[in-house]
């Protein structure tokens, strides 16, 4: 065995000395030595504190006592002490309270006298004589202690919870009572609180006087004096024992409902998935096969055959649509182990498509049940119906037994157990879905029917949102014929000269297509308020949009050619009116990098113009001069007066327009683009002209155009022009 010195790690006597002094000096107690006179001769801070002196030395802690205290049991212990620490409570000339704790020194005649203001104590004693009746009647188990731990009272309660009598109790440490079975941390942080004036609540393990343990249920809260001292703490134990034998027997029903527990936290997870693939699949019919896979696939819900309702057009039935899942426990067996080798073990999403792409129009017995279902809607009575109606789904237990199910419904299912699913989308009804476990046999539980209804809720809005857009896709197509044959009557009405008779047609034509793209409008709108930026089919939705604009600038355009309007002139500020204009273009021009160089006339007259007319005819050459610099440019606008006139200027530094095209720029239905109607410039001169005024353009190929647009100086506009040619 090794052998150490254990001088080495002894302290040098300086240092000892001098840690010696630190602590006796900042001792949390009041320290006294005295001598064998019992006359003090040394003494910390605190003992200052406890006693109001700081002058102690030659004085004895007798000086300080109350004159009426009998203090002869102090004094014999003080001058003759025995080996042993002694513990007597003493009341001073101040009324405080104090406990003093003899110990006697190595060197003969030598005590150190340790003191403890127990002021606190003795008020707490006082408001505890004057709740004593309410604790000691109160169920709960009630204790008191000091900041040393020490219990100086219980409650009757307490007593019993322990099995043990007041003097077994009183004057222990409450940690006595505390289990080992408690992590340490858990006493620790108790102390942390209850020492900082806070509040600690929390369950323990309590020791009984036999040492059994007891689940109890622990509130401690500081009691504070006047001054905001802390005097004590209320401890509150609450047995939780039966709570707890209660609460392992949920835990054990728990485990068993674990793997259910999985399955059901799956497949809500996986519902996300499945909403993504709603908006990438193109068609209703794809979107219905969905719906079904997602409520018959084994990493989802699970069921075994689901046959999906939809409200007809007119509303007035609700028919069987599609259905999907076997026909017997052998095809079952046949159908999954098939699916099972070919779709890959990848991601939900990619197992649902590969599943959308693998099942066809198959499962021929269940779509043959489902094209025989249908229920009128004013069929009250229906379980179906009232699905819908009650806004609810039912889990139907015995079909046989339930009046409310239509037994021809319930012959051509099969089964006596499913569960009726409302597809709504706020008060609009879309359908319903039923599922079942025919072959599987399995109860259907309410947990199956509550991710259900999820399930059907995303389903609902997916198949509303197909049936908007093939109704936005039909009307679009109309749009598209009507405007196709609008086209062919300009042309040949350009053709044969007519243009009196095509103006009339154009207006004509133009109201008829003004009824679809309302229509197209309103949907388009409705739906972009239901979609984020980051939804993909909001760019597409965005398009639709634009497109009808440009429809509705067209009809504009030939509305203005067939019946144009008379100019309804007020004197303004047109500096101001066009950067208003380009502040409405401020984002298109920013897109496609074109600066605008203002160079207005500071000191310009009002003049007399049309507002809208003179936005639209701005708006054309402005939006002109932009299609004309796809890699960006400059448009400069220059205003400027003269004696009769005041002039603007828009140049461009675009591809410019090719020479033998410039005289025929202002001929109706004439365009140099690809997508162009023709009548922009032509509306935009009539307009110029309905004013008194002016448009001239002058190009050249590849340097620029320059348009210009001469009004008159507050004359008195014609408020009726001759727009024939």
């Amino acid at each position: 065995m090794a052998e150490y010195d254990l001088n080495a790690f002894r302290m040098p006597e300086t240092e000892s000395e001098s840690l010696y002094e630190e602590v006796f000096n900042h001792a949390p107690i009041g320290i006294l030595i005295t001598d064998p006179h019992a006359r003090i001769v040394q003494h910390n801070s605190e003992a200052e504190h406890i006693l109001f002196s700081s002058d102690l030395i030659g004085k004895t802690i007798e000086d300080f006592i109350a004159p009426d205290m009998d203090s002869s049991v102090f004094r014999s212990s003080l001058t003759a002490p025995s080996k042993y620490p002694l513990f007597l409570t003493l009341i001073t000339n101040r009324g405080r309270e104090i406990r003093v704790h003899l110990h006697p020194l190595r060197r003969e005649g030598f005590c150190c006298l340790f003191l403890e203001d127990n002021t606190g104590i003795l008020t707490l004693e006082q408001e505890l004589r004057n709740f004593k009746t309410a604790i000691e009647a109160a169920d709960d188990s009630i204790l008191l202690f000091d900041e040393q731990g020490l219990i100086f009272y219980v409650n009757p309660a307490f007593e019993k919870m322990v099995g043990l009598p007041p003097e077994g109790i009183l004057g222990r440490k409450i940690q006595e009572f505390w289990s080992d079975q408690d992590p340490p941390v858990v006493h620790k942080d108790i102390w942390q609180c209850v020492l900082k004036g806070q509040n600690w609540a929390g369950e323990m393990i309590w020791l009984q006087g036999n040492r059994q343990p007891v689940n109890v249920e622990v509130r401690i809260t500081p009691i504070f004096s006047e001054t905001k001292k802390i005097l004590g703490f209320i401890c509150v134990q609450r047995d939780i024992s039966h709570r707890k034998r209660i609460e392992k027997q949920l835990a054990d029903y728990s485990n068993n409902l674990e793997k259910l527990v999985e399955e059901r936290t799956r497949a809500l997870a996986n519902l996300h998935d499945i909403t993504q693939l709603f908006h990438r699949t193109e068609t209703l019919d794809q979107r219905l096969r969905l719906i079904l896979i997602a409520a018959t696939a084994g990493e989802t819900f699970r069921f075994n055959r689901a046959f999906l309702l939809l409200v007809d057009k007119d509303r007035q039935m609700l028919k069987g649509r599609v259905a999907l899942g076997p026909s017997s426990p052998e095809e079952a067996n046949r159908i999954w182990s098939q699916l099972e080798q070919t779709i890959p073990k990848d991601t939900l999403a990619k197992r649902l498509q590969a599943y959308l792409d693998h099942v066809g129009q198959g499962d021929y017995h269940v779509n043959q049940i489902v094209q025989h279902l249908a229920v009128p809607l004013h069929h009250e009575t229906s379980l179906l119906i009232q699905s819908i109606r009650q806004r609810r789904a039912f889990i139907v237990k015995d079909g046989r037994t339930d009046t409310e199910f239509d037994p021809s419904i319930l012959a051509l299912l099969g089964q006596d157990h499913f569960a009726v699913i409302p597809l709504l989308v706020q008060e609009d009804p879309i359908g319903v879905l039923i599922v079942d476990k025919a072959i599987t046999k399995q109860p259907i539980l309410p947990e199956d029917i509550q991710m259900l209804e999820i399930l059907a809720a995303q389903a609902a809005l997916a198949i509303a949102h197909a049936n908007t857009m093939e109704e936005l896709a039909k009307k679009v197509k109309e749009t598209e014929h009507a405007y196709s044959q609008l086209r062919e009557s300009q042309e040949k009405l350009f053709e044969a000269g007519k243009f009196a008779a095509l103006g009339q047609m154009a207006a004509t034509v133009a109201h008829e297509i003004r009824t679809p793209l309302v229509a197209i409008g309103g949907f388009v709108n409705l739906m972009l308020k239901n979609r984020d930026s980051g939804d993909p089919e909001y760019s597409h939705l965005r398009i639709v949009r634009d497109e009808a604009l440009r429809l509705e600038d067209v009809l504009n355009r030939l509305l203005f050619y067939a019946r144009p309007s008379s100019p309804m002139v007020q004197t303004q500020d047109l500096n101001s009116f066009i950067q208003m204009v380009l502040t409405f273009l401020s984002s298109e021009l920013e897109f496609h990098e074109i600066k605008v160089d203002l160079r207005l006339q500071a000191d310009l007259p009002p003049i007399d113009f049309d507002r809208n007319l003179m936005r639209q005819v701005l708006l054309n050459i402005l939006q002109n001069a932009i299609q004309s610099m796809e890699n960006g440019g400059t448009i400069t606008i220059t205003t400027k007066e003269d004696s009769q006139w005041v002039d603007v200027r828009v140049r461009d530094t675009g591809v410019g327009i090719a020479e033998e095209n410039l005289h025929r720029i202002f001929e109706a239905f004439f365009s140099t683009k690809h997508a162009g109607t023709g009548l922009g410039l032509h509306v935009s001169q009539r307009i110029i002209q309905s004013h008194g005024g002016t448009l001239h353009v002058e190009s050249r190929l590849g340097e620029g155009t320059t348009v210009v647009i001469r009004l008159p100086k507050r004359q008195e506009v014609s408020r009726e022009k001759n727009f024939s040619h």
